[in-house]
């Protein structure tokens, strides 16, 4: 589900199926500390989320977030900029 995208979201987790230390961290009034409890709600990034379902861990619910696709070098906004600029750079050494 996850694997086309990057970004942060606001999801619940559920880790019955993991063994270990909490993988996930939930913020404290002054530092973070990694429960190991069933269900977690909170924001994580794509890449934590993609690592604790590796772990054991599966996503419940995505509520809301900021997603967008990974670029590609069709889908590069920066690709013609990039290719001016090396051109530049082989024309004036």
């Amino acid at each position: 589900m996850l694997e086309k995208y990057v970004g942060v979201v606001y999801a619940t987790v559920n880790m019955d199926k993991y063994e270990g230390i909490g993988y996930l961290p939930i913020r404290g009034k002054d530092y973070l500390y990694f429960p190991r409890s069933n269900l977690l709600t909170g924001w994580y990034t794509i890449a934590e989320l993609k690592k604790a379902e590796t772990l054991g861990y599966e996503i419940e619910e995505i509520e809301e977030g900021v997603i967008y696709r990974k670029l590609t070098a069709k889908r590069n906004p920066f690709r013609e900029y990039f290719n001016e600029l090396y051109d530049y750079e082989l024309e004036h050494p």
